[in-house]
């Protein structure tokens, strides 16, 4: 009879470390997403500005779109955002 529950107990905590190690996979994306979604929207505001204050109207707007573009494809994504804003007043 000790021999299922010790079977049991053991599946059980292996079962219980990949759920851990799987949600902790998907915490860390989400968690990456989220830090590269604020620092995009910082950068574009800082690009924004020092568009401005060389006198380009090249801005690109602070929205929904813009922040994901930034989290999901970073530094790459901001320069197409802007590369579309140039692109549009062509």
């Amino acid at each position: 009879m000790e021999y299922p529950k010790i079977l049991l107990g053991l599946i059980g905590v292996s079962v219980l470390l990949l759920v851990v190690s799987f949600l902790g996979k998907r915490a860390e994306l989400f968690l990456n997403l989220v830090l590269r979604s604020v620092f995009g929207r910082i950068l574009i505001c800082f690009i924004n500005w020092g568009l401005g204050m060389l006198g380009l109207a090249v801005t690109v707007g602070i929205n929904a779109a813009t922040v994901l573009t930034a989290g999901i494809l970073g530094f790459p994504g901001i320069l197409a955002l802007y590369g579309l804003v140039v692109y549009r007043m062509l």
